[in-house]
């Protein structure tokens, strides 16, 4: 099988909605965040997070909250809350960088 061929049946393959649940989850635990920082936190690639943040954004699951600099990263990003909007399980990560 090409290479390209695996690459398209590999994508295919993948759960997204479980890892749409695993931001969601990251986002409860984290509060407001960036992609790199919910990435981080799955320990997942930053694209793969920004794809799954982006089907949240457009199912209205997750809203923007601002532009800022990451604690962690340092660099100024779009940081992301969950629409519901409910208190994170433990908001003292946000201090911490994740």
């Amino acid at each position: 099988m090409p290479v390209r061929e695996t690459s398209i049946s590999a994508y295919h393959s993948q759960d997204f909605s479980r890892l749409q649940q695993e931001v969601i989850s990251a986002l409860r635990v984290l509060g407001e965040s960036c992609i790199a920082d919910v990435a981080a936190y799955l320990n997942i690639e930053r694209s793969t997070a920004a794809a799954r943040m982006n089907e949240l954004q457009h199912l209205g699951k997750i809203v923007f909250v601002n532009k800022r600099k990451s604690n962690r990263t340092g660099i100024t990003s779009e940081f992301w809350r969950l629409a519901e909007h409910k208190e994170t399980f433990f908001p003292i990560a946000e201090k911490y960088g994740y």
